[in-house]
């Protein structure tokens, strides 16, 4: 099994998924805008997971997985 580190290949890792699973805590980090920029022009599928991004999510009307959530 191969491990890509996202630092370095977040690219290819988006150009080669069919839908791109983001974590909240990349709100956090200042990853989201690099990863959203990719995503939009080649029309990935994402969802955004975590508590972390609901409020955002929930503002920004952006696609949320989060199972264990209670709405």
């Amino acid at each position: 099994v191969d491990i890509w580190d996202g630092r370095y290949y977040t690219g290819k890792l988006i150009r080669d998924s069919s839908v791109v699973l983001i974590t909240g805590t990349s709100l956090i980090n200042n990853t989201f805008d690099e990863i959203w920029n990719l995503i939009t022009p080649l029309s990935r599928d994402y969802r955004i997971f975590g508590i972390t991004a609901a409020g955002f999510c929930a503002l920004m009307d952006l696609k949320r997985i989060c199972p264990f959530a209670q709405k």
